[in-house]
């Protein structure tokens, strides 16, 4: 399964590299998103970095894990790529009204249930372990779910696409990717009467499907959905294809670059999305932060690391708990937070349909 404590290899560009790239794309930016990024969110190097993450193809390089199985920088992924990107949604809803909908109220609740059932639960039981399959699959869907939403971005500013093939098949097709490693997987499969290799091999045809689509359809029209589409696919049927080889270090390599795609993503995103909230939607704490981002990132991603590594150094128990919180936490508001039929929230990622791609 997909985690998101899972480490990979990888280098990234500070806070102030990302907001520049930004920037040189914001200058371009005209009254026509579509034709003003050329179909991409940003821009072709700040996209192929940070959001179709391409580098994902160094999982695939011998010796990205140790001889032992241990994936590399396992630090500095867990605790300073993982856990902020899983805070940064918490800091989106506490300081961002425009994000809330309206539904503070919701927020707060979910929030405090959450506590009380995690705290409830290792109080009756001794430990977290009740929570496992459940976290499991609320990651799993909540990978799947930003994908489709990144993919649905892609395709709206390249004339629209085609929602019925892209909201629901790759959702299913990356939530069982996510799964494949999972014990009991197979013995669950079997018990439903089928083989898991037949139901791989039926997975793997839904991103076949979608990109032959996609190329049978003039796709020079739309190179970064194109681009972005092939990636995500790619990191996703080689997980699946590892597991059916029973390659485990490769297994390893690629669950840490899932989890660094998904991360890295989620962070690009909101950076896009800071950028633009200096001059879009409501005014408040957030817009007066997006006016200072590139240093209250690199202050966020810094002392989420710190904090983190201390806390599991320390107060285990305790901070397991937590961790577990802010990561049920992250799941369901980056579903309540992100919506793409809210016009306003369209316009604030610049995700408005593009008629003339």
């Amino acid at each position: 399964m997909a985690t998101e404590t899972l480490p990979t290899q990888v280098e990234l560009p500070t806070a102030g590299a990302i907001w520049t790239l930004g920037e040189k794309a914001r200058q371009s930016e005209s009254s026509h998103v579509g034709s003003a990024t050329g179909g991409w969110i940003v821009s072709p190097w700040f996209d192929l970095l940070f959001v179709c993450n391409v580098l994902w193809l160094l999982a695939l390089l011998p010796a990205y894990v140790t001889p032992q199985g241990d994936p590399y920088a396992a630090f500095f992924v867990a605790y300073f790529i993982a856990t902020p990107h899983r805070w940064m949604t918490i800091l989106l809803a506490a300081t961002d009204r425009d994000r809330r909908y309206g539904r503070t109220w919701l927020f707060v609740l979910i929030a405090v249930v959450t506590a009380v059932a995690i705290v409830a639960v290792h109080r009756i039981y001794g430990s977290y372990e009740r929570f496992a399959l459940f976290d499991a699959i609320l990651i799993g869907w909540h990978f799947a779910s930003q994908h489709a939403g990144i993919l649905r971005i892609y395709a709206r500013k390249s004339g629209g696409g085609r929602r019925w093939l892209e909201t629901w098949p790759p959702r299913v097709f990356i939530l069982y990717a996510s799964m494949r490693l999972m014990p009991g997987l197979e013995y669950a499969v079997a018990w439903a009467g089928l083989d898991v290799i037949a139901l791989d091999w039926a997975m793997l045809g839904i991103p076949a499907v979608m990109l032959s689509v996609e190329l049978l359809d003039r796709p020079w029209r739309r190179i970064p959905k194109l681009t972005y589409l092939a990636s995500v696919s790619g990191l996703y049927s080689c997980l699946i294809l590892s597991a059916q080889m029973n390659n485990a270090y490769l297994s390893f390599a690629l669950l840490g670059a899932a989890t660094v795609y998904h991360s890295v993503e989620y962070m690009a995103l909101t950076t896009h999305y800071a950028r633009r909230r200096q001059t879009h939607g409501s005014d408040g704490a957030f817009r007066r932060m997006a006016r200072h981002w590139p240093t209250i990132f690199a202050w966020f991603v810094v002392s989420c690391g710190l904090v983190y590594s201390f806390g599991d150094s320390l107060i285990v128990v305790l901070w397991f708990g937590i961790n577990l919180w802010a990561s049920m936490l992250h799941c369901v508001f980056d579903g309540m937070m992100w919506k793409l039929r809210d016009p306003a929230t369209s316009d604030a990622l610049a995700a408005e349909v593009d008629p003339a791609p």
